[in-house]
């Protein structure tokens, strides 16, 4: 279900190097829908559970005996669905710690420095600001930001939180092969997405 994370791991096992073709183009139409979202994010989970179930331990063996950092790498790589699981229950105690004011400490770097130098809260504050601003600062130097997509900003934590369950269904069913097809709907030519990018280059040069 995940192809090229497969094959990664099968070079890198292999001490091969995995390509990069830094001048390559891809137009990939992502679903329009929750549904259609929701059935292809789960497939990812589920290629990535059945990756990491055959090549997690493979390739961290190889990557502490050879000093193989690229391995290393590529083990944690293949465990995304845990990871966002660990990240939801995390997401759960630090909202748990807010409505109970109880101190439980959930992130231990914080945790730390706020002990060894008090700085924890007002660092937290700081990269929650940054994060928070990053998204419309980036739209703004882009110039596509608007009411519209602000809207929509507004309501993608919920969709990043959608992840959770996401990641728990694609590690129970990393055995299930089925392949649920992207639908796609949007008709749009070559000619249309190059007249768009001279469009775009005019507006910067502007």
């Amino acid at each position: 279900l995940t192809e090229d994370l497969e094959f990664s791991c099968k070079l890198v096992l292999n001490g091969e190097k995995v390509g990069w073709a830094h001048n390559a183009v891809i137009y990939d139409e992502k679903p329009i829908t929750l549904q259609q979202s929701w059935k292809q994010r789960k497939r990812w989970m589920q290629g990535f559970a059945d990756v990491a179930d055959r090549f997690f331990f493979k390739l961290l063996y190889k990557g502490i005996k050879d000093f193989d950092f690229t391995a290393l790498d590529c083990a944690l790589y293949t465990i995304q669905p845990f990871i966002v699981i660990g990240l939801g229950l995390s997401t759960l105690l630090t909202l748990a710690q807010s409505v109970l004011n109880y101190p439980m400490n959930v992130f231990l770097i914080k945790f730390l420095l706020n002990s060894l130098f008090g700085i924890g809260d007002k660092l937290w504050n700081i990269i929650s600001f940054i994060t928070l601003v990053y998204t419309p600062f980036a739209l703004l130097l882009d110039r596509k930001l608007g009411l519209r997509i602000m809207l929509w900003y507004v309501f993608y934590p919920f969709y990043i939180l959608t992840w959770i369950p996401i990641s728990i269904q694609g590690i129970i069913n990393k055995n299930k092969k089925e392949w649920d097809h992207t639908i796609h709907t949007r008709v749009i030519s070559i000619d249309d997405i190059e007249n768009e990018g001279l469009e775009n280059g005019k507006e910067s040069l502007a």
